[in-house]
């Protein structure tokens, strides 16, 4: 889907303008990377070892979640005006997508926790829809903005809330239909989960930053119509790491349970790994039969 909309968007408004959508877009990115705390990541160990309630997690998560994410909002329009200089070219800051897109920041933090804990109670129903909300119905909803009421970039910008505040209820809805919210901050999970989730916060900062360091360089560079080429060749060479990431978002809570048997982790992850390296080999094979074309 997204490679779809970044072609409709390119032919309909431009590639200078996908390029401009695809800058904006960079700001939840570098908001998940830098203000992230991997909180949610590590609840899943903690809640595996039954060492925290699901209930006064689930506080804690959205307290921390909102906390930050505020934070990156707060920076984000402090530096409004060298994102508008340095990134945006000519085109200008447009206030009104730069209010959707910050408004998308809170719920998108809030929502990762939920995807996690879904994850964790094995429903995978509820992890999926909030996956598609975001991944389809996003950019689909985005483009019908695009297309039909001609809103441009601000249509996109649209799609993409419209798209977070669904996954957003799915989760809540179905999390908090089996688990109520137990108000309650405590400080050794606090200090437990920042002992636990520094190395995973670094690495994760490393990673993104790897990832998207080549966009922000273009950005900053070039015009926006080179963000948009880069990100199309992008997007299909990402493809295939989606087979070892859906494996991993489902072996990673699961091991989390078996803290009290280690071969059977071991089996799980021997076998995951066979399995995914058969996928993967193939895969490759038939892009390689097809890169050309």
């Amino acid at each position: 889907m997204n490679i779809v909309s970044s072609i409709v968007i390119a032919r309909v408004l431009g590639p200078e303008s996908l390029g401009v959508w695809l800058i904006y877009q960079m700001i939840p990115t570098y908001a998940e990377a830098f203000g992230r705390l991997k909180f949610d990541v590590g609840a899943i160990y903690f809640l595996g070892k039954n060492k925290y309630t699901l209930s006064e997690m689930l506080f804690f998560l959205n307290i921390i979640a909102i906390l930050s994410a505020l934070l990156m909002v707060g920076l984000a329009i402090l530096a409004a005006n060298l994102f508008d200089e340095y990134l945006l070219s000519s085109r200008g800051l447009d206030w009104n997508v730069m209010l959707l897109v910050l408004l998308y920041i809170p719920i998108f933090f809030i929502t990762m926790n939920y995807k996690y804990i879904s994850i964790f109670k094995d429903d995978t129903k509820t992890y999926n829809a909030m996956l598609i909300s975001e991944s389809v119905l996003s950019p689909f909803v985005g483009l019908i903005f695009l297309l039909v009421f001609d809103l441009g970039i601000f249509g996109m910008a649209l799609g993409m809330l419209i798209g977070g505040l669904t996954a957003f209820y799915i989760g809540v809805f179905n999390v908090h239909k089996q688990c109520y919210m137990k108000i309650s901050f405590s400080l050794t999970l606090l200090r437990d989960m920042w002992s636990y989730c520094m190395s995973l916060y670094i690495t994760g900062l490393i990673n993104q930053i790897n990832l998207h360091a080549s966009q922000l360089l273009v950005a900053y560079f070039l015009s926006p119509a080179y963000v948009a080429y880069l990100n199309l060749g992008r997007s299909r060479a990402e493809i295939a790491n989606k087979i070892p990431g859906a494996i991993g978002t489902i072996l990673y809570p699961t091991i989390s349970k078996y803290h009290n048997n280690n071969e059977a982790a071991e089996k799980l992850s021997e076998k995951s790994f066979r399995v995914s390296y058969i996928i993967m080999t193939i895969s490759g094979i038939i892009g390689s039969i097809f890169i050309y074309p």
